[in-house]
């Protein structure tokens, strides 16, 4: 089952019974974090998400760290809405829904968890609220404004760009506070580039370069990319070393030694990590309406991932989603893999996160 059939049984109000009924208090303080949000009518999507991860359960991971008696610890989940799920396209939370792109739903699940205990006490009953950072390792800020101090202020909470209701739904080894949007933290971790300089012609040492692989062994660039990925992800080198039925054009946008001098490589490395890493450092594969960046024009450029990829001129400057092409002209016989800025960021496709 898609998530986005779950949609559109939420909007034609076919949710089952068992929804819509929240347990009652004195059981919920005996019953853990993710049972609590299963029964939580207005966060049914994101617990659907979660619950997707392992087939019709959760993903054994998530069962044994956030819904098990055998885990002493406590965890706070700032959950989106329904209405706040809602507002994204439909088309980004099929993608999310696919198998193949559950590296990345993970994340933003484990993204929207931290460890440790925090209420609506603890989190405004000082003026400097706790640092938190997310189980996925994404900081999360909590901001606090009151307004009309002579009349009677009013309280207003922000965690990162999304609007924080304290809700306190309270689980046996948590609690669980609503958002009104889904947090997306790959625009900071991977970057937006600002450049508006025109992409250089082929410097690298291509020349005798036959395939793509080839180019990212060769070029001085790309040597870090190269690295990455023979540790992490060796199949994504082999497909780079072959051609497509019938010659067909590819082109793969590949992340420059620069883009990762920002990164936590080690981390990327980390086994728990290697799956979203390889996921991706893959989303610069693009494989139709290559014409759009052969020419350097502006339009729209569908990955291989599912992402589509707006590209803009900027100044003198190619934006590719988030990124920018820093050296165009590296060509083989099975595509050609111009060197970018920075790693794609799927928030950054096709205005994949916007909101309504």
């Amino acid at each position: 089952m898609k998530l986005i059939t779950l949609l559109t049984v939420i909007i034609c109000g076919l949710l089952p019974k068992v929804l819509a009924l929240p347990l009652p208090t004195d059981i919920a303080q005996s019953t853990t974090l993710l049972t609590i949000l299963a029964q939580q009518p207005s966060l049914s999507v994101f617990s659907f998400m979660i619950q997707q991860t392992g087939g019709t359960r959760p993903n054994p991971a998530f069962e044994e760290r956030f819904n098990s008696a055998l885990d002493t610890r406590n965890y706070t989940a700032f959950i989106p809405s329904n209405a706040a799920m809602l507002k994204l396209p439909t088309a980004t939370l099929d993608l999310l829904a696919r198998p193949q792109s559950y590296p990345l739903m993970e994340s933003f699940i484990r993204t929207h968890i931290a460890e440790g205990l925090y209420t609506t006490s603890n989190l405004t009953s000082t003026t400097t609220p706790p640092l938190i950072t997310s189980i996925e390792g994404f900081p999360l800020s909590v901001s606090i404004s009151t307004t009309d101090q002579i009349t009677g202020s009013t309280l207003t909470l922000k965690l990162n760009q999304a609007s924080l209701n304290l809700t306190d739904i309270p689980a046996s080894n948590g609690r669980i506070h609503t958002l009104d949007r889904m947090l997306n933290p790959y625009s900071d971790y991977l970057g937006i580039s600002t450049s508006s300089s025109a992409p250089s012609r082929g410097s690298g040492n291509t020349q005798n370069a036959t395939t793509m692989a080839e180019i990212l062994a060769s070029h001085p660039r790309l040597s870090t990319l190269n690295e990455t990925l023979t540790e992490i992800d060796p199949p994504f080198l082999t497909r780079l070393s072959l051609s497509k039925p019938n010659n067909e054009e590819q082109i793969y946008l590949a992340p420059s030694n620069e883009a990762f001098e920002n990164l936590a490589l080690d981390s990327m490395k980390a086994p728990s990590n290697v799956a979203l890493s390889g996921y991706l450092l893959r989303v610069g594969m693009l494989r139709r309406n290559l014409g759009v960046l052969n020419m350097m024009l502006e339009g729209e450029v569908e990955g291989d991932s599912g992402w589509n990829v707006t590209v803009r001129k900027r100044g003198d400057a190619f934006a590719v989603g988030n990124a920018v092409v820093v050296e165009r002209d590296a060509c083989a016989s099975n595509g050609f893999s111009p060197a970018c800025a920075m790693p794609l960021d799927p928030d950054s496709c096709e205005d994949a996160w916007s909101l309504t």
